[in-house]
């Protein structure tokens, strides 16, 4: 959970949730004439961010192959395959790929073990000459957009040069109403709704942080079902201090940051502000 989402610029990775939840997606030969569907799934809402970034990817694929792969996107579990169940989905050939839940996988992201992010789920998939002509991904002269990270993500760690160079980039501060962090954050995180005890669990590893009253008050909020009062405290009392911190002590540039208002957490307002970060010199 961010705060905010500071935004190194002119970076020399290019960092789009969506595009790395499905990154490893492995091509193979199939027959030329043969029209190709990758059927998707999710546990995400598609107004979600990952179901924007499926969305995004649909688009994509079927305008780089004239049509000739399509996508079709299952959104909120619509084909009952929780993420712990989609890397064997995928390998039976009933999924292309997925975007799980982190947590649900066993990779640890935040110190709650949340799911951070989305991970990938992959099959092989029979799309030959698919991407035979890739168009350019990195322009010299075009600003590349990374958000802020540590060392590590998840079980991965970021090369030494890479980190550098976030570092040391220009940054820009996503700024969204706390209402609407507090709405994005469920709908990222509400598997834990549907089991509260698990996410008792978890807080239970920042008592040696914020001690047992603060942290029992938490675990009380999340069996008392609040969960907007539950977000808006770990917010306000643990991640938010937590992140700033980690950014003030790690991005050179924080303090000129430029700052990028947006207004809801609906896809057509990130859609704006992608137009907008876009326009920024």
């Amino acid at each position: 959970m961010l705060p905010d989402l500071f935004l190194p610029m002119r970076s020399p990775a290019k960092r789009i949730r969506a595009i790395l939840a499905l990154a490893a997606l492995v091509l193979s030969a199939a027959p030329a004439m043969a029209q190709v569907n990758w059927r998707m799934t999710t546990e995400y809402p598609q107004n979600n961010i990952s179901g924007i970034g499926l969305t995004s990817f649909a688009d994509r694929v079927a305008a780089r192959t004239n049509g000739f792969v399509t996508v079709a996107n299952a959104f909120d579990n619509e084909l009952k395959i929780n993420s712990s169940e989609m890397p064997r989905a995928a390998a039976d050939g009933r999924i292309a790929g997925g975007d799980a839940f982190a947590a649900m996988e066993g990779k640890r992201g935040d110190i709650t073990e949340a799911a951070c992010r989305a991970i990938p789920v992959t099959a092989t998939c029979g799309a030959r000459g698919v991407f035979e002509q890739p168009e350019t991904v990195f322009v010299r002269d075009r600003p590349v957009f990374v958000e802020s990270e540590s060392r590590k993500i998840g079980d991965r760690q970021l090369p030494e040069v890479l980190l550098e160079a976030m570092r040391g980039s220009d940054c820009v501060s996503l700024e969204l109403p706390a209402p609407e962090r507090i709405r994005l954050l469920r709908d990222e995180y509400r598997h834990y709704e549907q089991g509260p005890e698990r996410l008792c669990q978890q807080l239970s590893c920042l008592t040696a942080l914020h001690g047992h009253t603060r942290v029992e008050r938490w675990k009380a909020l999340a069996q008392g079902a609040s969960w907007d009062a539950l977000v808006s405290c770990l917010l306000q009392e643990h991640y938010d201090p937590v992140y700033r911190r980690s950014i003030g002590n790690n991005y050179r540039r924080i303090d000129q940051a430029v700052c990028l208002p947006i207004n809801s957490a609906d896809g057509s307002d990130f859609e704006q502000a992608a137009r907008q970060l876009a326009q920024i010199p």
